[in-house]
Formats: C-alpha cells, structure tokens, sequence
C-alpha cells in the first residue's frame, strides 16, 4: 500500500468511486474519496490509518491507478485512468427436464 489514488469501477451497477491518501507531512495524510468526477469528501487521518485504510480499498477490488511520493509535502495533481474491467458472462439456463426429447435421448443408447 501507498500513498495514490485508487479507483473501482462496475459497469454493471454503474458504479465508479475514487479513494486517495495525500501526505502532509506532519505524521498525518488528506483522505479523499467519491464518485469519479466529483470533489467528493475529504478527511484528515494519521498516516498509519491511511496506510490501513489503503489496504483494505485493495482488498475491495480498487486498483491503484497514481502513486505519489510519501517525500512529498503535498502530492501532485491527479490524473484519472479508467480501468478496464472484464464483462461478466451471463449465466447458462439449465435444461429442464421438459426440454428434453426422451425418445431421442433413449435412441442414443
């Protein structure tokens, strides 16, 4: 886990939320997350904390898409990169019993 902004995206519930940890510099670090696109909210945390919290976006599927440098007093200006996600195949429907021809299945015995 680093200092960056992650991002998840969902085409399938439309969902396309950002969360990123900026250094301060002083033992604490700017927390920001929200839609993609959006200001979004915004708190301040010890780095510790930040760092955890990281690791549990990480675990949730975010992908890291700009890391900053924790030397930094304050982090550079961010960049948005849409992350590609796979479409989910759709499920196959079982056969029902009725969809089956039982002479046609007994002749192929």
């Amino acid at each position: 886990m680093s200092y960056g902004r992650y991002e998840f995206h969902d085409d399938d519930v439309n969902s396309h939320k950002y969360w990123e940890i900026k250094p301060l510099g002083n033992g604490q670090a700017e927390v920001r997350w929200g839609r993609v696109g959006s200001q979004g909210q915004s708190q301040v945390v010890g780095e510790g904390e930040a760092l955890k919290r990281a690791g549990e976006k990480l675990r949730k599927g975010y992908e890291m898409v700009d890391a900053y440098s924790s030397s930094k007093k304050s982090a550079p200006p961010t960049m948005t990169v849409k992350s590609v996600k796979a479409k989910k195949e759709p499920r196959k429907k079982r056969a029902a019993a009725e969809d089956y021809d039982l002479d046609a299945v007994l002749a192929t015995l």
